[in-house]
């Protein structure tokens, strides 16, 4: 568990990179592969996998020590590492809306009362990086010939920090915004997303909370491939091939996530550390990838 663990600035460096503790992961999986239909020439196939784990901080010694007695250690933009709790644990103040009545962006302090001056001090547990439950499922369909399989793997209970709507939805900068905020305050007993301009709140409702939390449970379909094997009997004569076989594929076809998730794709992270899973930064999406190909037995 590489974690950055704070030093005294004398050094001329505020942490070190170390081994700073221990973790402990529990889980379960399960595994299905089921023949459903046997025909003479149509067979269908399904492989179905399901797992969960839960991931536990142990111990860090040497690290700081948080209002509840357990020590941390912070990383990524809006992770803690916390004695009993997930290494992926989101560590925020909590976002409770604009008030419909004064216009004014809300958080909650650290005693869940409405604000609109929250701080650092008012930041608690809000959630985990890490899923409920993932797992995947592959049907295989042959008719004759053919052949089409379909891989689609899902995610269930992650959250994302989604840092890049602290700037797509800041009031106050000069970067492109989602049209999120064309629906600001103006009428009272309106229910909007952004603050009224004329709010002192609208210059720091994107500021890091629970407002760039969202959910990332998603369905991918993520691969497709649909085959057609050549019958044996056109290469009887050939002095080269044995058998061939031409395909079609595309990887990352289709996901079906959280629509407040437009734009984002849900696997991608801004960090390979430990600290800082599931936050993204306008991090790239992956690709989406057509092949056409041919494969010849010699």
């Amino acid at each position: 568990m590489i974690l950055n663990i704070p030093t005294a600035g004398s050094n001329g460096f505020t942490f070190i990179s170390a081994n700073a503790g221990s973790m402990e992961n529990k889980g379960l999986e399960f595994d299905l592969s089921t023949l459903n239909i046997d025909g003479e020439d149509f067979q269908w196939r399904t492989s179905f996998n399901i797992a969960t784990n839960v991931n536990r901080v142990l111990d860090l010694p040497g690290a700081s020590v948080g209002p509840d007695g357990n020590r941390f250690i912070s990383g990524g933009a809006a992770q803690r590492a916390i004695e009993g709790y997930s290494i992926n644990t989101f560590f925020l103040v909590r976002y409770s809306g604009v008030n419909p009545q004064t216009g004014d962006a809300e958080w909650l302090d650290i005693d869940g009362n409405p604000t609109t001056s929250p701080t650092d001090s008012d930041r608690v547990i809000v959630g985990d990086a890490n899923p409920d439950f993932v797992g995947g499922i592959t049907n295989t369909f042959t008719y004759k010939n053919f052949d089409l399989n379909i891989l689609a793997n899902f995610s269930y209970g992650n959250q994302v920090f989604v840092q890049g709507k602290q700037f797509t939805d800041n009031l106050v900068n000069d970067f492109n915004k989602t049209t999120n905020v064309l629906d600001y305050w103006t009428t009272p007993g309106q229910n909007a997303y952004a603050p009224a301009l004329t709010s002192s709140t609208r210059a720091i409702f994107a500021r890091s909370s629970t407002s760039q939390l969202l959910d990332g449970s998603y369905l991918r379909i993520n691969n497709v491939t649909l085959g057609y094997n050549l019958s044996s009997s056109i290469f009887e004569n050939s002095r080269f091939f044995t058998s061939a076989r031409v395909y079609a594929t595309t990887t990352n076809l289709y996901t079906l996530k959280n629509k407040e998730m437009a734009g984002v794709d849900p696997e991608t992270s801004g960090t390979v550390g430990n600290l800082g899973q599931g936050e993204t930064f306008f991090t790239p999406p992956q690709s989406k990838n057509y092949l056409l190909g041919i494969r010849l037995t010699f």
